[in-house]
């Protein structure tokens, strides 16, 4: 028998989201979200990188709540945010932040 086939599992990315950009008025702006805060984990799971972030906030509705662990210098700074409508998609849910990577 030949030997079994394996498949390459690509690494995972350990590099957190980083505030990059806060829309004024919004649910990141009400809840004192500030550019350079590291998000940590979204409704108490870690997250690793943005992808993990964004795959969190896919499962999110306009309305809903979302709690984000934040790391801001030598703090740790737990905000719950209200999620906005998306501007191009009503049903979509928009914290309004940029983060980078």
């Amino acid at each position: 028998l030949p030997p079994a086939a394996t498949t390459p599992t690509a690494p995972v990315v350990t590099q957190l989201p980083t505030m990059s950009g806060i829309v004024p008025d919004s649910p990141a702006a009400e809840i004192d979200v500030q550019v350079g805060d590291v998000i940590t984990a979204v409704d108490n799971q870690a997250i690793l990188n943005t992808a993990e972030l964004l795959n969190q906030m896919a499962t999110k509705g306009p309305g809903e709540t979302i709690t984000l662990m934040l790391r801001r210098g030598e703090e740790t700074l737990v905000r719950t945010a209200v999620l906005a409508p998306h501007p191009d998609n009503p049903h979509r849910a928009f914290l309004c932040i940029e983060v980078q990577p």
